[in-house]
């Protein structure tokens, strides 16, 4: 492509999404909406299921759970609202296929705002999703006609039991391929790819391992720029409930050292299913993991948040405004744009410290490398 823009593209711990692929030479034909000039490994971009696909065929369409927080970035977030004068923090996480999970503090006399200040935390299905957005860009039609261009792909395929794996493999046909450039006002980042490969369970169209190696560079006006090339590995797990698959565990390595890892269990529940418990783990330099666990309690399938009235009182600006961040934040993953996101917690970080957003955002900024 090599063209040069300020569009999206992945590039931390939830970096480089790529997303499912075709079973055989013969799936060319496995859909019509896709161009027959297209080569079957590339069509593996078109045709992966994503997460909130698999999830959205079985949860409710509106859902509200009472939330237990537990874990290391549970218990600093718990001691950072203690000095908001929350002694006995209680969490609840609505649904819709709108706006998807979204966390909030839950009791009497929160202020709205100070209420929703921990919905930024990040969201295992949003984080899982993430992963694969950046490459869903590349599933129409003109888009995989440009990778086609850059690349030549292999396509190979194994087999375990009754399960067939097909491994698209992509190289590029001079130095790089998928060059971006994104402006940072005092600078600017470049990215680009020497190497992709993506595993995918044929038959369910599940996407079990993506493997890159991507460069970075950052060019700064005051001197701190940077170069790096990185060889990331993300694991995907899916679970079977009834007669739905869905996601269940991400596993990234960058140089082959852990960074996260984020599990989901299910149940049912009144017919439904529903999310049990959920846990992420981010690996800090020092080899240590930060975690944060959120248990589910008994669902309400309303559509309401079953939230107590609130009183007038406001906690203060800054945690609010942190709280803006972090959606914004939220928002950047979503959109495969890990970079902005690393930029913002960064800044809530050093804007607003102290704060439950500031806590989460070092804990998640620690396990990332240098360079974003």
């Amino acid at each position: 492509m090599m063209r040069r823009s300020n569009s999206n593209y992945q590039q931390s711990a939830g970096c480089l999404n790529l997303l499912p692929v075709i079973l055989t030479l013969s799936m060319a034909v496995h859909s019509d909406a896709v161009d027959r000039n297209i080569a079957p490994g590339y069509r593996i971009l078109s045709t992966l299921h994503t997460p909130y696909e698999l999830l959205d065929k079985c949860l409710p369409s509106r859902s509200t759970a009472p939330v237990t927080l537990s874990g290391s970035v549970a218990d600093e977030i718990k001691a950072s609202l203690k000095t908001l004068k929350i002694d006995n923090p209680q969490f609840i996480e609505s649904y819709d296929r709108q706006s998807r999970f979204r966390l909030e503090l839950s009791g009497n006399d929160i202020d709205d705002r100070t209420r929703e200040m921990v919905s930024g935390i990040l969201n295992p299905a949003a984080m899982t999703e993430a992963v694969f957005g950046s490459v869903l860009r590349y599933g129409s039609p003109d888009k995989l006609a440009a990778m086609q261009n850059e690349t030549e792909a292999q396509l190979s395929f194994t087999s375990s039991g009754d399960t067939v794996f097909a491994k698209a493999s992509l190289l590029p046909k001079g130095s790089r391929f998928s060059y971006e450039w994104n402006d940072i006002g005092i600078g600017t980042t470049e990215n680009w790819l020497t190497s992709l490969s993506v595993t995918a369970d044929t038959a369910r169209h599940l996407a079990r391992e993506i493997v890159c190696m991507k460069a970075e560079k950052t060019s700064r006006s005051d001197s701190l720029s940077s170069s790096r090339t990185s060889l990331y590995r993300y694991l995907i797990g899916y679970t079977a409930i009834g007669q739905y698959i869905l996601p269940s565990n991400l596993e990234l390595s960058i140089d082959y050292k852990p960074v996260l890892s984020i599990n989901s269990s299910y149940r049912t529940e009144n017919g439904y299913v529903v999310l049990d418990k959920r846990v992420i783990s981010c690996f800090l330099k020092d080899g240590s993991a930060a975690q944060l666990s959120a248990s589910y309690g008994s669902y309400s399938f309303k559509g309401e948040n079953d939230r107590n009235s609130t009183t007038g009182n406001d906690y203060g600006k800054a945690v609010a405004d942190a709280s803006n961040y972090t959606r914004k934040a939220a928002d950047a993953i979503n959109k495969g744009d890990i970079a902005k996101a690393v930029q913002i917690y960064r800044s809530i970080v050093r804007n607003y410290p102290g704060t439950p957003q500031a806590v989460e955002s070092a804990k998640l900024l620690d396990g990332i490398p240098k360079g974003f």
